[in-house]
């Protein structure tokens, strides 16, 4: 199920006579989340991915 968030804080602005706006903060920084994508290629962490997305276990075994 889809909620629309945006609409919800809209609306919640409006019953109390706020303004409301979206703005996007994140386009600047594309470089530096296309290397959060990437992974070590070797050593005891290879393959896991730099952006916090671990797969499990998220310590290699032994």
């Amino acid at each position: 199920m889809l909620k629309d968030v945006i609409g919800a804080w809209v609306k919640a602005a409006n019953n109390h006579d706020l303004r409301f706006g979206v703005s996007v903060h994140a386009a600047h920084a594309w470089s530096w989340m296309e290397t959060a994508q990437r992974a070590d290629k070797n050593g005891p962490y290879a393959g896991v991915s730099y952006d916090g997305k671990l797969p499990m276990p998220m310590v290699p075994e032994k």
